[in-house]
């Protein structure tokens, strides 16, 4: 019973200690969230995870344009805002945007595409989009053609608490837990006749 008492729990905090993540494309895009209401840094990285090319042109949709932080070499100004429809990718206009003749290699992540969000709370998701060139993909997951593909998806949060504030949470419902199994487990105590 007390194992199945911390299944449950690891099962329930894993979600929340995921948050921010996406997964399952050739490009992986992250983003770590500090700040508080009305102030949010978000951090963005781009991970590119084809065999050959280089990703390139990289946005995100939010509220409103307000990039704060660029990674050496990009350009935030050549694009302010892109609509991967005209390309064959879904009908959104992304307002924060970045391009690089060097862009990400393959095999490697790169982060610092910085935008501040005014909001009181972080949006429940973040569509985004990555350019891939001379690529020659051979995957059926992209929108443009299969040397210059771009790729599409969203970053779900779950909670406006940022990822490593969660942890204590998780320690503590784990501790928690031990604290239940080992009280049910100590002897009852009986009161002394007198």
């Amino acid at each position: 019973m007390k194992y199945l008492r911390l299944l449950t729990l690891v099962a329930l905090s894993l979600p929340a200690m995921l948050a921010g993540t996406a997964f399952a494309l050739p490009i992986n895009v992250t983003v770590a969230t500090s700040g508080s209401p009305g102030d949010w840094t978000l951090d963005f990285s781009v991970t590119n995870n084809i065999n050959a090319g280089t990703a390139y042109f990289f946005g995100v949709q939010l509220p409103g344009p307000d990039i704060t932080g660029t990674p050496a070499g990009w350009n935030p100004n050549t694009w302010p805002q892109f609509n991967t429809a005209n390309v064959g990718g879904a009908n959104i206009t992304y307002n924060n945007v970045w391009i690089d003749a060097g862009g990400v290699s393959p095999g490697s992540t790169l982060s610092g595409f910085e935008v501040l969000d005014t909001q009181a709370d972080l949006p429940a998701s973040i569509p985004w989009f990555v350019v891939v060139e001379n690529a020659n993909y051979t995957g059926t997951d992209y929108f443009n053609r299969s040397g210059n593909p771009g790729f599409q998806s969203a970053i779900e949060l779950t909670s406006t608490t940022p990822l490593p504030a969660t942890l204590p949470l998780f320690a503590g419902g784990l501790g928690f837990v031990g604290y239940l199994t080992r009280r049910k487990r100590s002897p009852k105590q009986t009161p002394a006749a007198a």
